[in-house]
């Protein structure tokens, strides 16, 4: 009984886990995962992550980008976090952003940056269940946790102005791609084979 209700909740997972859309959970940097493992003790350190945006696209094809438009991203995120045990461990993380961008608004160009804290993150780390051979690794980790609305969302606020300009190029750099900040309190959870 106990494999069958193991083998329909992995099922059951994986039908999800498909089904899930790409989120912010995917830019968090953890500790433990890097390693492969769980280590009891503190843990610290940086990640960085490094984006361009240079290609437009419509329906899936590559479309000119006569602007020169681009969005260089940089998120270098700063963690503690503390494993209580082979299994357990809490950690904290702090992104550092940088974003610099040019497109097009009208007949204008609109170039400059965007710098500051995103938002930070408190998780929580969990292996539910490790099988190790000599042939294999199999490990099964869950995350939870909360991210804070500590970033700057004053880019948000160009969601609701924007307006297009009869044969002026289109913009494909908005608001939310510049933002720092989401402006709520978000639920993470996911996992991991």
């Amino acid at each position: 009984m106990p494999c069958q209700f193991f083998l329909a909740s992995f099922l059951c997972l994986l039908t999800a886990a498909e089904q899930a859309a790409a989120c912010d959970v995917c830019a968090i940097y953890i500790a433990a995962g890097a390693r492969g493992e769980f280590q009891p003790g503190f843990v610290a350190g940086a990640a960085v992550q490094y984006t361009r945006f240079d290609t437009l696209q419509e329906d899936g094809r590559e479309v000119a980008n006569p602007c020169g438009q681009y969005l260089d991203s940089t998120l270098t995120q700063l963690f503690l976090g503390y494993g209580v045990n082979e299994r357990l461990g809490v950690q904290l993380n702090v992104p550092f952003i940088f974003r610099s961008f040019e497109r097009p608004e009208g007949f204008a160009t609109d170039k400059g940056t965007e710098v500051g804290v995103g938002d930070v993150s408190l998780l929580g780390k969990f292996q539910v269940w490790r099988k190790e051979t000599q042939d294999f690794t199999f490990d099964w980790n869950v995350l939870g946790g909360l991210e804070l609305p500590t970033g700057n969302t004053d880019r948000l606020k160009e969601e609701l102005h924007e307006v297009e300009v009869p044969g002026a190029p289109e913009s494909g750099i908005h608001g939310h791609d510049l933002t720092l900040g989401s402006g709520s309190i978000d639920g993470i959870v996911t996992w991991r084979f």
